[in-house]
């Protein structure tokens, strides 16, 4: 004998799992590991391993290989001598002693599923169907749905009712349906939670009905920099879309697979302090006013110009409004620092003859720009020269062009002591 009911288990509430010492298999049905005679065949539960082992008998452990029982018993099919209780689970008629002393000095409370019925009732013991209300096992390892029905599949819906017909919207919210009368126009959730909509002029309306207008009506209907309604995607101070994301701390791995329910992961939102996108596309030099990020600039004559809205109309100039990029004045333009039709640009210099703002390049008195010619006492402008010192040729072009790199050439300066003109 090996197994022993206590009869606080026999009085004890049904659970969802195999009792000690069985077995479940797929089906969910609970085996017994048991001792198999391999001369006679014969199968028997009230040995123990020790004992089985004495004679032809091998022990058989639930799902090992050759036994015949584990996961071949499915949708009520049952092998002789058992029976399908109300989940399809197969279960033994057994022999219970209950307080009379067991079999070759068993305790109280043993159980033989080995005995017939007349053998256990010549203990003087009770001999137990599967499905008799005693059996602690019949139906305890079901799993029962909210409506109580063994294995079924009725759940609760989101307002807590059984099996019942309330679904949550796109916005999160829980919607039931309801009765709506027509002509009164009033709305009756309660009868529906009943399935009775019976007034003369009543309809049914389904929480997801194209007709409910309490659907999708508690949503955010603005759309976020991401083109995605009710979404969290802001814009941050550069100008740039940031979206908030799954953040892993062990692999700093980051996804967009909402919601963040890795054992690692946490939730970052878009202007969190622990977000390096925000703001990270930014322009963090300053403009020559100070301005970080800002459009002003250096013009030719070293003067820090600023962008300006100018109103064609009134000939008024805001700076203001144009720093924080808004001119939006009905007859207002912008008009950027640099802009050829500034005004301002350049306004502070003049430009020199060889093209540049604020240079001190002049024509000398031969109008060559930043040339060498000059006056001399009697008034006459002259020039400097290449003068061959062999040949004794003058050249007054190359002389021009500061270039005097002939062999046996020299530059004469036009005040030289050594020029005679």
């Amino acid at each position: 004998m090996k197994y022993i009911f206590k009869l606080a288990l026999i009085l004890s509430s049904l659970w969802a799992a195999c009792p000690e010492g069985l077995y479940e298999d797929d089906c969910g049905t609970c085996w017994m590991p048991y001792c198999y005679d391999y001369v006679s065949h014969e199968v028997q539960y009230d040995l123990d391993e020790s004992e089985c082992s004495e004679g032809t008998g091998t022990w058989v452990i639930p799902g090992s290989d050759g036994d015949p029982y584990f996961n071949s018993y499915c949708n009520g099919s049952c092998p002789e001598g058992y029976l399908a209780d109300d989940c399809n689970h197969c279960w033994q008629s057994f022999c219970y002693s209950f307080f009379q002393e067991g079999i070759d000095g068993d305790p109280a409370h043993s159980v033989y599923y080995d005995l017939t019925v007349e053998e256990c009732e010549s203990y003087g013991y009770n001999y137990y169907s599967p499905d008799h209300p005693s059996n602690p096992y019949w139906n305890s390892n079901c799993n029962y749905d909210c409506a109580g029905n063994p294995d079924g599949d009725a759940v609760e819906d989101c307002a807590g009712v059984c099996d019942g017909s309330a679904l949550v919207d796109d916005c999160g919210d829980c919607q039931q349906a309801y009765c709506y009368d027509y002509v009164t126009h009033q709305v009756d959730f309660e009868d529906a939670a009943d399935g009775v909509c019976d007034g003369a002029t009543e309809m049914f309306v389904a929480p997801d009905s194209d007709s409910n207008p309490y659907w999708n009506a508690g949503c955010d209907t603005t759309t976020d920099c991401n083109g995605v309604i009710g979404g969290d995607a802001l814009v941050d101070d550069c100008g740039d879309c940031q979206l908030s994301y799954c953040y892993d701390y062990v692999t700093h791995q980051v996804n967009y697979d909402f919601p963040c329910d890795g054992t690692t992961e946490m939730f970052v939102a878009p202007d969190s302090d622990s977000n390096p996108y925000w703001n990270a596309g930014c322009d963090t030099s300053t403009d020559c006013n100070d301005v970080i990020g800002g459009d002003a600039l250096v013009d030719d004559c070293g003067d820090c110009q600023q962008a300006y809205c100018y109103d064609y109309v009134t000939h008024q100039v805001d700076f203001e409004d144009a720093a924080d990029g808004a001119c939006d004045g009905a007859t207002e333009m912008f008009v950027a620092a640099d802009d050829p039709s500034n005004p301002y640009w350049n306004s502070g210099c003049t430009e020199d003859c060889s093209g540049s703002w604020g240079g001190d390049a002049v024509e000398d008195c031969a109008g060559v720009c930043d040339g060498s010619a000059l006056v001399d006492d009697c008034g006459d402008c002259q020039q400097a020269y290449c003068y061959d010192y062999v040949t004794h040729q003058v050249d007054f072009e190359d002389a021009a062009d500061g270039v005097c790199d002939g062999t046996t050439e020299m530059f004469v300066a036009p005040d030289s002591d050594s020029n005679p003109y």
